[in-house]
């Protein structure tokens, strides 16, 4: 089940405005790599219950492509073209103008790759950028207010750290883990797109598997 745990605030307003910005990025990127990982799998197991792959091992994507490619009826092939940046399958009939006629386990392939697989995996190429380059704006914005904070929360005072310091240090603890969680989630956005972009060019090629 996906959960999600919202970044820290610090009862600042003027840092929590930035918290708050990251955190919208920040649920978007967990969103999206959560329903890849479930769209793949469920196109994964669609695949594999319509038996158009092998049962057993989990199939790679590539094996569901040419599993799809595989079923086919007679007289038709399957297609490749460029949709969002992303693919999009066609069953095409070798006779223009003659009906496609397909199996049942193909047609719930072919709904569940473009109605869920696709529709992710294009909506991170889509956004992934943006969404990128706004969590290390926003990573930036944290930094500084970490600096602010971390010099202020070292004491000079004999009889240790002073209320006001021990304020600035429980700031500067709660920006350094959600730093932590931004950054993360950046690389989880970065690798993301490499892999739908991977998997674009892979489904691209089928013409020459």
């Amino acid at each position: 089940m996906y959960q999600y745990a919202k970044l820290e605030t610090t009862g600042i307003e003027k840092y929590d405005q930035i918290i708050e910005r990251a955190d919208v990025f920040l649920k978007e990127t967990m969103v999206l790599r959560h329903y890849y990982t479930v769209a793949l799998a469920r196109f994964k197991h669609t695949c594999q219950q319509g038996e158009l792959v092998e049962k057993g091992e989990e199939p790679s994507l590539e094996d569901c492509i040419m599993g799809l490619k595989g079923a086919v009826s007679e007289g038709s092939s399957l297609k490749v073209t460029a949709d969002d940046g992303f693919c999009k399958l066609e069953v095409i009939s070798d006779d223009e103008g003659q009906e496609v006629k397909q199996s049942k386990a193909l047609k719930q392939a072919y709904r569940v790759f473009h109605n869920e697989y696709a529709s992710v995996a294009k909506a991170i190429l889509k956004d992934g950028p943006n969404i990128c380059t706004a969590l290390e704006k926003q990573d930036n914005g944290l930094d500084k207010i970490y600096m602010d904070h971390s010099a202020k929360q070292v004491s000079t005072n004999e009889k240790g750290p002073t209320k006001e310091e021990q304020e600035h240090e429980v700031v500067a603890n709660k920006i350094v883990r959600n730093r932590a969680k931004v950054q993360h989630a950046r690389r989880e956005m970065d690798e993301a797109l490499k892999m739908v972009e991977t998997a674009s060019r892979k489904i691209a090629n089928v013409d020459h598997w």
